[in-house]
């Protein structure tokens, strides 16, 4: 069955406004979240993590590009 295993992904919409990030709320900010997929910890032990190769601006770039994705307020 070719999706046996498979999980959806969740959307990326409005993600710049769901902090705290990761599964326990490690991270209280995208740039956090990136700067901890830029330099994986060494010591978390066997991991498929492959560091993240983005520059200072390509973060600054990433960060507001998925700011763009959330919806405006309803103010």
């Amino acid at each position: 069955m070719p999706l046996e295993g498979a999980f959806k992904v969740p959307s990326l919409r409005n993600a710049a406004n769901t902090a705290p990030y990761m599964h326990e709320g490690r991270f209280a900010d995208l740039d956090a979240v990136i700067e901890h997929y830029r330099n994986p910890p060494a010591s978390a032990g066997d991991h498929e993590l492959v560091a993240l190769e983005l520059n200072d601006r390509e973060v600054r770039q990433f960060v507001v590009f998925l700011g763009t994705l959330s919806a405006e307020s309803g103010d």
